[in-house]
């Protein structure tokens, strides 16, 4: 990482691999160890599940049957969701089924169909997003520019652990739930972007 000219992010898969970080700057003086530095951490996130409709009442989607190809590769990505601390086995009354998508490139994606369970009685979070258009507006405004891409920007965000029963979904017959925010939420962009902005 020699010669960055900006701040850098360090996300909690990061944090939990490492007990410290050290930066060499090769001065003569022997090392300085400063106590006063804290990885940023969501003190208070956003609650995704604020506003229900008043008919809420679990749903257990029914199961879907997947090929042999695509149980091999939901192994895989919930083995390595439960390695990174993001999901969690679950006994909740909430089953949501997992939906693999494939973008242009053949990529296989890991995605989760909460259409037919919260996001029904769910209500919306109108916590306003940026505007594209404002962006673009301003983009001459300045002369330099960076930017900024996290790893799976969601799932840096914990979920409050009473809400996390509601994103519950099945995977090769077992039931887990997100321990943080999970993609395909209704309010997962509006949560996110609030925690973004409080932060």
């Amino acid at each position: 990482m020699n010669g960055l000219l900006w701040d850098v992010i360090l996300g909690h898969e990061f944090l939990k691999l490492h007990e410290s970080v050290q930066f060499n700057f090769g001065g003569p003086e022997q090392s300085l160890q400063l106590g006063i530095l804290e990885p940023l951490k969501c003190q208070n996130p956003a609650r995704l599940f604020e506003h229900m409709t008043p008919d809420c009442h679990p749903i257990a989607a029914k199961s879907r049957n997947y090929s042999k190809a695509d149980q091999e590769f939901i192994e895989t990505r919930i083995s390595q969701l439960l390695a990174d601390d993001i999901i969690e086995p679950s006994v909740s009354p909430w089953r949501a089924q997992l939906v693999i998508a494939q973008s242009e490139n053949r990529k296989k994606r890991l995605c989760v169909d909460y259409s037919q369970t919260v996001n029904k009685f769910t209500h919306l979070d109108a916590y306003p997003l940026p505007s594209m258009q404002n962006i673009v507006g301003n983009v001459a405004n300045y002369k330099w520019y960076s930017s900024l891409d996290l790893r799976s920007a969601y799932h840096q965000v914990p979920l409050l652990p009473e809400e996390r029963k509601l994103s519950a979904f099945e995977a090769n017959g077992r039931l887990y739930q997100f321990k943080r925010i999970p993609f395909g939420l209704k309010n997962a962009a509006a949560c996110f972007q609030r925690v973004t902005d409080d932060t």
